[in-house]
């Protein structure tokens, strides 16, 4: 059985919500032994040396914990990576400072997952780095989606519509 590490940055609601879906997902795998290895808010981080975290008690460590205020975002794509061993990053904030580090987690072998909306929506020099870290050898996934209106995915719709075969001439808005 593989062996997925997965890192958390935010644990607001979405973050908790994502949380508590995982630990019922890995309850129940067979095919990958899910471990909680980071998570953080704006105030805490829990983190032990990559050893794994509760992902049952998780939440009131936080509130618990004295947590670690020494680590500084810039180092995580090193600190994250552990050997021989896949590890994912999962941003649920809407942070431009985490954002920036995707490149370095993709170069680092990380995969990224988020709903982060600030690295396709700042610069294109980043969405260049972001696209070139992930498409390099040894380089991380990289998987997004937005939502828009009433919570409905754009991002995956409009992929599914193109792989298909179909032509999107235009997306419109309407707002009052």
């Amino acid at each position: 059985m593989s062996v997925v590490n997965v890192a958390v940055i935010g644990v607001g609601l979405v973050g908790k919500e994502f949380l508590n879906q995982l630990a019922a997902f890995a309850s129940t795998s067979q095919t990958a032994k899910i471990q909680l290895i980071y998570a953080s808010n704006s105030k805490k981080v829990l983190w032990k040396d990559n050893h794994p975290l509760n992902l049952d008690s998780w939440s009131q460590a936080l509130l618990d914990d004295p947590g670690r205020t020494d680590i500084e975002l810039s180092t995580l794509p090193q600190l994250l990576k552990v050997p021989n061993a896949r590890t994912i990053i999962v941003d649920n904030t809407s942070s431009d400072s985490v954002a920036t580090l995707y490149p370095e987690f993709l170069k680092a072998g990380l995969a990224v997952i988020t709903p982060n909306k600030k690295a396709y929506s700042s610069s294109l020099s980043l969405y260049n780095a972001i696209c070139d870290a992930s498409a390099s050898v040894g380089g991380g996934r990289f998987l997004n989606e937005s939502t828009v209106g009433a919570g409905l995915p754009i991002i995956s719709t409009l992929k599914d519509l193109v792989a298909t075969g179909d032509e999107v001439r235009q997306a419109a808005c309407i707002s009052q």
